[in-house]
């Protein structure tokens, strides 16, 4: 969308995120005292978090789906998705579950 409110909305929510990584990031630099094990830690819980965030893959198994809630991937996201796509009407295109999008 091309409104101010959307920029501010957009600027501010990834502002949230990138404070939000760099907090876990400062968290686990305290938790692991050993740089190397500190990186291969981050390195595995952001993969997680990312994979489950659902920006790169929807369907994720069951046994695995709550992680998704306490990814901050997950929830910057779909604040992402909201502000974006907030008072969008959608019509229907026929049977093949793809839709168009008017403002």
């Amino acid at each position: 969308r091309l409104t101010a409110a959307a920029f501010f909305g957009n600027l501010a929510a990834l502002v949230l995120i990138v404070l939000v990584a760099q907090s876990m990031g400062l968290l686990l630099g305290v938790a692991f005292m050993n740089p190397k094990t500190a990186q291969t830690v981050a390195s595995i819980i952001m993969l997680g978090f990312m994979l489950v965030g659902g920006y790169f893959v929807r369907g994720i198994p069951a046994w695995v789906s709550w992680v998704r809630y306490l990814s901050f991937v997950y929830w910057g996201f779909n604040l992402l998705l909201k502000i974006q796509f907030a008072g969008a009407t959608y019509y229907s295109c026929g049977g093949s579950g793809l839709g168009a999008q008017t403002d």
